[in-house]
């Protein structure tokens, strides 16, 4: 059973690189260590929807950013 697609390509890649983004200052910026463990959850979160193309907050909410062909 496949997840439904409700994050599209543009969304998609946003997603990945921001989450490269947050794993990068959260490994090289010296800050809490809480801190790091919510950048990095929230990175892990954008890259693995990203590479899904599911969302389940979009899903909660009711959007879609994938052409559905």
């Amino acid at each position: 059973m496949a997840a439904e697609c409700n994050v599209g390509q543009t969304d998609k890649w946003v997603r990945i690189s921001l989450g490269i983004l947050l794993d990068l200052v959260a490994v090289f910026v010296p800050l809490a260590v809480g801190l790091k463990i919510v950048l990095l959850l929230v990175a892990a979160f954008g890259i693995g929807s990203g590479f899904l193309h599911f969302c389940p907050i979009y899903k909660m909410l009711g959007i879609s950013s994938c052409n559905n062909e």
